[in-house]
């Protein structure tokens, strides 16, 4: 009996040295990867830009919707839950955009933010048509979902 008890006692002992052994990091980089306050459903959600902030953007592919030469489409975009170097509000927004594929412009129909802190807000307003400038992630986002417009041939008369 007394055998069996000095057995489970350092069974016990092993285990606990393993476990906690087990639990400890072997990461001595330093860095964290970012950690993103969503999940996304990838079959539905495509990546289109991110910025020097680590802001990383999304469109839904389901939600696209053409007529004549202006697209709807649902974005989400968030921040890094885990940067210090960047503190800001929120941790996720989305948006219903419309962009005016031939004018170059675009505008929030709708907005959704989700705080640090865990709250919701919701904005239904629509925002003024803005102009989309060069190299940004509106500009990135017109490339994925604005029709290209056809090539034109020249011809040449001899």
């Amino acid at each position: 009996m007394v055998r069996v008890k000095w057995f489970l006692l350092f069974f016990v002992f092993f285990i606990g040295l393993h476990a906690m052994a087990m639990s400890e990091s072997t990461d001595n980089t330093g860095e964290r990867a970012p950690i993103y306050g969503f999940t996304l459903d990838r079959s539905r959600w495509i990546e289109y830009a991110n910025d020097v902030d680590n802001t990383v953007y999304f469109y839904d592919a389901k939600s696209v919707v053409k007529k004549n030469n202006k697209v709807n489409v649902w974005i989400k975009f968030g921040e890094p839950i885990n940067d210090e170097n960047h503190p800001h509000s929120f941790k996720e927004a989305s948006a219903l955009k419309e962009i005016d594929c031939d004018a170059r412009l675009i505008r929030s129909i709708e907005w959704y933010y989700f705080s640090m802190k865990g709250e919701y807000r919701k904005y239904t307003s629509p925002t003024k048509w803005e102009n989309i400038e060069p190299e940004t992630a509106e500009d990135a986002l017109l490339d994925e979902v604005c029709p290209r417009p056809k090539s034109i041939k020249k011809r040449w008369n001899r």
